[in-house]
């Protein structure tokens, strides 16, 4: 690409590599920032290797080459199709995208019968949760990973134990144990999704209940959770369970069954918290902060007396360990503090008249 670039006499060059990414997806992050950099006016001229390195949407490269391009003055080319349109219009243009995207539609279509074969096989189809690893010597399948199993096993029975998924995650955050994800990458396993560079230990309530819920953890395989309605939309949508493929034992469980049933009927007992007051906000929601930590203090109700209703940290209720105290204050003592104090302004500034407007001012 180099070579060619400089043979048609141009020296300056930026690259944009989207490798390991279907041409099918709009949202490629390289494509992307391309884009926008044509927009700014910052490219003079787009050279690919061939029409399907740029896209296998014939509809969207169709418009991206006969009308995006031209409209922004680029120069476009494609070496192995030998299309160059400073040389004038290809008439087969369209025709070449639509091939292009007929050739991904096929290859999606044999990767999904082979999936359902290996599926209903009992051959994962997911890689390894947290807690296991590729087994060396049957990749297909997984084995127990003996480094992490063990902090499996502590999440299912501190939660058994009656501690909340954020306290569980406050506790592995303080003990230093890295997050499913950074654990991954320290191994140079690459994984999608975010990944908390400044605090990799930070647990999320949300990651602790994704390994409650993973009946892998059992010595089972689930295969077909998931599907989507097209080759192009990449969003996954749940499965029904009648449609899953559910194989048990087939490799060592981490927790045994009858713990993770308990968790999960623990779990489904739990009540959704109701919205106080009936989704009326507080007329003092957003104007309290926690002294220590900045924090807002977030409006609650007693779960066993819903007349009682308070404030607190919302740092502190989500994980003791960022905020020391809870600074608990009842909404009804509040308002007895805010009604004694307007009481006295009122008291204040009846008995001095001409005084209060300027003291009024001064602090406006």
């Amino acid at each position: 690409m180099t070579a060619c670039a400089k043979r048609l006499g141009f020296t300056k060059l930026l690259f944009f590599i989207d490798d390991g990414i279907t041409g099918t997806r709009r949202d490629r992050k390289e494509f992307v920032r391309m884009t926008e950099e044509l927009k700014r006016g910052h490219i003079g001229a787009v050279m690919v290797k061939d029409l399907s390195r740029l896209g296998r949407d014939h509809i969207r490269m169709d418009e991206y080459i006969e009308e995006f391009l031209p409209e922004h003055d680029i120069r476009f080319i494609s070496i192995g199709d030998g299309i160059d349109t400073a040389e004038g219009e290809d008439e087969f243009i369209a025709l070449r995208n639509w091939v292009n995207e007929r050739y991904s539609r096929d290859i999606s279509k044999k990767r999904r019968l082979t999936n359902v074969v290996k599926g209903n096989e009992g051959i994962p189809l997911s890689p390894p949760p947290y807690g296991y690893i590729r087994n060396p010597d049957n990749p297909k399948f997984w084995v127990v990973d003996e480094e992490v199993a063990p902090i499996v096993q502590r999440i299912f029975k501190e939660f058994l134990s009656g501690r909340g998924t954020d306290q569980i995650a406050g506790a592995l955050e303080k003990d230093g144990i890295l997050t499913p994800m950074n654990y991954a990458f320290s191994k140079g396993i690459m994984k999608s999704g975010r990944r908390n560079l400044e605090n990799p230990c930070r647990w999320n309530s949300s990651t602790v209940i994704k390994v409650l819920t993973r009946q892998e953890y059992c010595g089972d395989i689930i295969d077909f959770k998931t599907y989507s309605k097209s080759y192009k939309l990449k969003n996954r949508i749940p499965n029904a369970v009648e449609d899953m493929a559910i194989f048990q034992y087939v490799h060592t469980p981490i927790v045994c069954r009858e713990d993770f049933e308990r968790v999960q009927k623990k779990r489904g007992k739990t009540r959704k918290r109701k919205s106080p007051t009936n989704g009326q906000v507080n007329m003092f929601s957003g104007l309290l902060v926690c002294p220590d930590c900045g924090c807002n203090l977030g409006y609650h109700f007693n779960q066993k007396n819903h007349d009682i209703t308070f404030f607190n940290c919302t740092r502190y209720n989500r994980r003791k360990s960022d905020c020391p105290t809870s600074h608990y204050i009842r909404v009804d003592f509040l308002e007895q503090i805010v009604l004694a104090e307007i009481r006295r302004l009122t008291k204040f500034a009846s008995q001095y008249e001409d005084e209060f407007p300027k003291l009024v001012m001064g602090f406006s």
